[in-house]
């Protein structure tokens, strides 16, 4: 039994999907950090709606820093990318598939993330799916449209790309560098957690604990998890994080039981205290809101 996809309609610029993975149910800036934002737009990205300043480094205004590939068993690469606020990201390759988990910022890093994939294994692409609607999980989504890449997301993940693509737009177009990429579309959309490749990855949705629609994915063989954002000291973008289904998320992706966990941002590879170091944190955040 597959997880039923459904074919979103909308504008055009969809392309076909060739192949789509299986899914098994289951229980022009310099090379420098810009410092010289003008005094106001930095109080803005500051405390951009959602976005918490305590402890969080300063955004670098640039869509073209490096991004760093980072290897992690034989099919897990995880994706730094630098620009703006800064995201990790994932993409699992073999010599039967490609898949991406995440869009980065910018379809000019999506490309680049597509092109060293394919230096990485030699399977064929067959989607990427996202975690969350967020614009540094969403922003470069259409550079895999341009690949004939099958986009997809959860159902609500697609309903709050429409809903609040706007209001994100606006905020990341007071970076000098903002490209200013077209609204992110899905392809199909997923309505329940599921393996892909005969169990070499679980998608799983979770209580909407950081967004609605959020996921995280776990590698059984590697025992590496990635949430997205869900799991990073400090969160970003977090207003609508919900207390009391974040204890729900974490006691799901406790009992995988992971060696490694992918920060969705700052270091990337943590040990499985960092969901412990994760939850005295949230306890914290709770302490300072009261």
């Amino acid at each position: 039994m597959q997880i039923h996809l459904e074919e979103i309609p909308g504008p055009g610029g969809l392309h076909p999907s060739r192949e789509l993975p299986v899914f098994s149910p289951i229980t022009s800036a310099p090379g420098i950090r810009k410092s010289c934002l003008i005094f106001p737009l930095l109080v803005f990205l500051t405390f951009l709606p959602g976005c918490r300043s305590a402890g969080h480094p300063g955004p670098v205004d640039r869509s073209d820093v490096p991004i760093e590939i980072i290897e992690v068993g034989k099919h897990i690469r995880v994706v730094q990318d630098g620009n703006y606020w800064g995201a990790n990201s994932v993409f699992y390759v073999s010599d039967s598939a490609i898949f991406f988990i995440d869009g980065t910022y910018v379809p000019q890093t999506a490309r680049r993330v597509i092109w060293k994939s394919m230096t990485e294994g030699l399977g064929e692409f067959k989607g990427v799916l996202v975690s969350s609607y967020h614009v540094h999980r969403t922003g470069g989504l259409s550079a895999f449209h341009e690949k004939e890449i099958p986009v997809l997301a959860t159902v609500e993940t697609e309903k709050q790309i429409r809903l609040r693509w706007p209001l994100m737009k606006k905020q990341m177009e007071l970076f000098v560098t903002w490209p200013d990429p077209p609204m992110p579309l899905i392809s199909r959309t997923v309505r329940k957690s599921g393996t892909l490749f005969d169990g070499k990855v679980e998608a799983i949705m979770l209580p909407p604990c950081y967004a609605p629609g959020n996921m995280a994915f776990f590698f059984p063989e590697e025992k590496v998890l990635y949430a997205g954002s869900i799991l990073s000291i400090p969160l970003f973008f977090d207003n609508q994080v919900n207390p009391a289904e974040m204890k729900r998320c974490l006691s799901i992706l406790k009992a995988k039981a992971p060696k490694t966990i992918i920060a969705g941002h700052g270091s990337p590879l943590r040990g499985p205290e960092f969901l412990q170091e994760f939850e005295l944190y949230l306890k914290a955040r709770a302490r300072s809101e009261d």
